[in-house]
């Protein structure tokens, strides 16, 4: 989900995953200016913050102790955030669940996208290992477990997902 800009050439790219691998995919300059990040773990700080670790590696702070602030909600685990580049604001935040668009990240069905048709209510194992089933437009199914699914979007995507074109 990395942005590439070449603002000079007026070119954006957003990395996607695909079966091959990597792959570049063409975006537009006002696409270019967030990136979605899933929320992988959250702790509070020693000052009371909350922290957020994403999927990338990256962390953001969020202060808990300011009722006005939009960024009072509170953040789930596998939830994704739309951060504003480069600033790394709050714009918006997705839920994992039932009806919302995504995309597999991992595993044998990596880079296949559609709706999550189903998610697997867990109990005695770990949430990440809950089965998901997504659906994609032509009706195939294709079942994963929670830990390789990102949600990029609730009845629309918020980012365009083409197929794969050019392998990184």
């Amino acid at each position: 989900m990395d942005v590439i800009s070449m603002p000079d050439l007026n070119k954006f790219y957003r990395i996607l995953p695909s079966h091959k691998g990597l792959f570049l995919s063409p975006i537009g300059k006002e696409e270019a200016d967030f990136k979605l990040l899933r929320v992988e773990d959250k702790t509070i700080a020693k000052n009371g913050n909350l922290q957020i670790a994403f999927h990338d590696g990256s962390n953001l702070l969020v202060k808990m102790e300011d009722s006005e602030s939009p960024e009072k909600v509170v953040y789930e685990t596998f939830d994704t955030l739309k951060l504003g580049l480069p600033e790394k604001q709050v714009l918006d935040k997705l839920k994992t669940k039932k009806g919302n668009i995504a995309v597999i990240t991992g595993g044998k069905n990596i880079g296949k996208q559609g709706k999550i048709v189903e998610v697997e209510k867990t109990e005695a194992k770990k949430r990440r290992n809950a089965l998901v089933v997504i659906e994609d437009e032509k009706g195939n199914r294709y079942q994963t477990i929670l830990d390789f699914v990102f949600s990029v979007g609730g009845a629309k995507s918020l980012i365009s997902l083409p197929e794969a074109t050019a392998v990184v």
